[in-house]
C-alpha cells in the first residue's frame, strides 16, 4: 500500500507538472498551427489518463481535424456507452484529410472492431448511456 501511495504521488506530482509545462506552451506558440494541435492533442491525453474526461474532451475537440484527437474522442464516448457518438467519432477519425498515417489508421479501426463486438454483444445496459438504446 505505501509503495503504492508513493507511485501515485509521485504520478499526480508529475501530472500537474506536465499540465503546468504544456499550458505554458500553448500561450506562448499560439501562431505555430501544428504544434499548439500537437500540444493540446498531448494535454488532452494527460488530462485522461488522469481521469478528468470533460477536460480531456475540451482539449481534444481544440485540436481540430485531427485524426488522433477523434480517435481519443471516440475512446472516451464509448467508454462512457454512448456507442453511437463513438461510432461517429471513429468515421470522423479515419475521414480526415490528408489521410491518416497508417499507425494512426490501424489504432482507428482497432476501436471500430471492438466497438462493433461490443454493440453486439450489447455490452452496455440502458442505463449507463442514452445512446445504447440506439445500437441495440
Amino acid at each position: 500500500k505505501k509503495r503504492k501511495k508513493l507511485h501515485d504521488e509521485g504520478f499526480a506530482a508529475w501530472l500537474a507538472e506536465a499540465r503546468q509545462f504544456y499550458g505554458g506552451l500553448l500561450r506562448e506558440d499560439d501562431d505555430d498551427l501544428r504544434l499548439t494541435q500537437r500540444l493540446r492533442l498531448r494535454l488532452g491525453d494527460l488530462e485522461r489518463y488522469a481521469g478528468r474526461h470533460d477536460a480531456a474532451r475540451t482539449s481534444y475537440r481544440r485540436v481540430g481535424e485531427d485524426a488522433a484527437a477523434w480517435n481519443a474522442l471516440g475512446v472516451l464516448a464509448e467508454k462512457d456507452c454512448l456507442l453511437v457518438t463513438a461510432a461517429y467519432c471513429y468515421v470522423r477519425a479515419l475521414s480526415v484529410r490528408p489521410p491518416t498515417e497508417p499507425r494512426q489508421k490501424d489504432a482507428v479501426e482497432r476501436n471500430v472492431r471492438r466497438l462493433a463486438r461490443r454493440a453486439k454483444a450489447a455490452s452496455c445496459s440502458s442505463s449507463e448511456g442514452e445512446e445504447t438504446k440506439q445500437g441495440s
